[in-house]
């Protein structure tokens, strides 16, 4: 299979479905004029994906991305019964167009993308087969090198009875021994891959001194004066069941990191560069947003909201401070659907990603408001979507765009994303799956984040090299305990907020945020069971309540109590 021992030669290709960001760029690729005999054009392609996805056939299209370039496309079906096609065409993964861009070519693309591709296939994603198949034009000689190169073995049959039309069939097979070589292969180079880059990174958060290793993805700071602390808390993790990425840190040392037990998308265990959807978490990157432009003088929190959505007559005097704050009034639209939206086909194409702006807003403006604005506080993730709205609207740019070129970016959180969906690194562990991939969620719940990166926001949230002093001050201004994406509690003295999705469950905790800090962030799969969950975990009143019961806080509890102890 020749796949002992490979790393990527470029090192930040990845595959990402076709989305609304990307396909325009995808639609416009080419090969060579003198390739384009051997391929179908990528417009095309997206033609018949959408056609026979029409039909019912399981159909995958991919962007093949170096970071953010799109360099080629591939299109990849399952059992896809063409008439006049050979079995090993019908009853096996197909993939049915692969190409990389003109510019592009020469590079190890090609290479690099077919092993990810691979990769995905061998994760059955529409069930079981024995085989992987692809067609190629009889004198493409390129194709049919790099084909058999994977293990990939001629047939001799054609896909169809065109003689004109006809391509050579190649057929990898995906037994159960090869897919076993292959994946205990791979996985034990990953292994050693994560291992280096997570220390390298966790590293470089501890000022560049080297931090001990007590396996299974635990790493911790050998100073003394940690040396208690960090002892309870691996004895913790390994003896109890603690499924997490953990990260317990100052602005100057790496504490204690971990990963346990919880799976990552590559067959191993998630560590602290896992990334997770950390739900409510996306609205601390809001509020930073928002008093960016209050600093550019584009805004300011006595703002009404009519002067962003002017025909929304029910928010009166209803403010940007207002929204913030969760004092609105707005009914939560992920949390009360049905009110919001007001019958069950619209909560049912909320689900399906289905809700555009404008519906969301014609529900917004139909839909009353439980109090007066201004006059108490009342959870609501409505409010950071019009919020992100607001910062789309005076910026001209997706929230998407925002949150890369002013966060992201400029910190070097080169694992975060906002409204990208199918980079979530950590594998679900309930029966709900992924959390719902509607764009509608943007500003409230949509950015994805692993526990390095969050760190390097909290540091340059409270270290001010996000927004300036004014701008902290009235992000961490406590009205009824929540500020501006934070609450306050008040038996510690530390401020937090949590982010819930179907089956992600974070926590992010400052303590002694006006003094020597210490983070606590904890990102992990599992979740509660309960009903009425909300989105607003009721973090702050978690850490005043010794005797929480509930059970998304067990874990925490646990770790927390021996941060307490030790660091609080």
């Amino acid at each position: 299979m020749n796949m002992k021992g490979y790393e990527l030669k470029n090192k930040n290709l990845h595959l990402e479905k076709i989305n609304a960001d990307n396909f325009l760029a995808l639609y416009d690729l080419e090969v060579s004029e003198e390739q384009k005999q051997f391929v179908a054009s990528n417009r095309f392609s997206m033609a018949e994906a959408y056609a026979r996805l029409s039909n019912g056939q399981f159909v995958q299209c991919f962007g093949i991305i170096d970071g953010d370039t799109p360099v080629g496309f591939a299109m990849i079906g399952h059992d896809v019964e063409e008439e006049g096609s050979p079995e090993s065409v019908n009853k096996c993964y197909l993939l049915w167009r692969f190409m990389i861009g003109q510019q592009y070519q020469r590079r190890g693309y090609g290479r690099d993308a077919l092993h990810l591709l691979l990769d995905w296939v061998l994760t059955f994603p529409d069930g079981p087969s024995e085989r992987f198949s692809t067609t190629y034009e009889p004198n493409n000689e390129a194709a049919k090198h790099l084909y058999t190169s994977f293990g990939f073995i001629p047939t001799g049959e054609k896909d169809c009875d065109d003689e004109e039309d006809a391509e050579d069939v190649a057929v990898l097979p995906l037994t159960d021994r090869i897919a076993k070589e292959i994946k205990e292969q791979k996985e034990k180079l990953m292994e050693h891959t994560i291992y280096e880059n997570a220390t390298k990174e966790l590293t470089a958060q501890n000022g560049a001194a080297a931090l001990g290793y007590a396996d299974e993805n635990m790493w911790f700071s050998e100073k003394p004066d940690y040396a208690a602390c960090v002892k309870e808390l691996i004895e913790t993790v390994r003896e109890q069941e603690i499924r997490a990425s953990i990260l317990i840190a100052t602005d100057e040392d790496m504490i204690f990191a971990c990963g346990a037990r919880s799976k990552d998308r590559n067959g191993g265990t998630v560590t602290p560069l896992s990334t997770f959807e950390i739900g409510s978490l996306t609205k601390m990157h809001t509020a930073v947003l928002i008093f960016k432009l209050i600093e550019e003088g584009r805004l300011a929190l006595t703002d009404k909201v009519t002067k962003f959505f002017p025909d929304y007559a029910k928010a009166g005097e209803m403010t940007v401070f207002d929204l913030l704050h969760m004092r609105s009034g707005i009914v939560d639209f992920a949390n009360d659907a049905e009110v919001f939206f007001g019958d069950e086909e619209t909560v049912e194409a909320l689900d399906r990603g289905e809700i555009t702006d404008e519906i969301f807003l014609g529900r917004l403006k139909a839909c009353d408001l439980t109090f007066e604005p201004g006059s108490k506080m009342e959870y609501s993730n409505t409010n950071y979507v019009l919020l992100a709205m607001i910062v789309e609207q005076l910026t001209g740019k997706s929230f998407k765009e925002n949150a890369e070129e002013r966060i992201f970016r400029p910190l070097g959180m080169e694992w975060s994303s906002a409204t990208t969906f199918g980079d979530v690194t950590s594998m679900p562990e309930g029966e709900e799956g992924y959390m719902m991939e509607y764009e509608i969620a943007r500003g409230a719940g949509d950015v994805h984040e692993n526990a390095v990166d969050l760190l390097k926001f909290d540091r340059a949230f409270f270290n001010g090299r996000l927004v300036n002093r004014a701008s902290m001050d009235g992000i961490l201004d406590f009205v009824d305990g929540y500020g501006c994406g934070w609450e306050n509690s008040e038996k510690y003295d530390l401020v937090c907020h949590g982010g819930e999705t179907n089956s992600y469950y974070c926590l992010n905790y400052v303590l002694h945020p006006a003094g020597k800090r210490t983070y606590f962030l904890m990102l992990t799969c599992c979740n509660s069971d309960d009903e009425e969950d909300e989105d607003r975990d009721e973090t702050a009143e978690a850490a005043d309540n010794e005797a929480n019961d509930d059970a998304e806080f067990d874990q925490y509890q646990t770790i927390f109590d021996i941060v307490k102890k030790h660091l609080l």
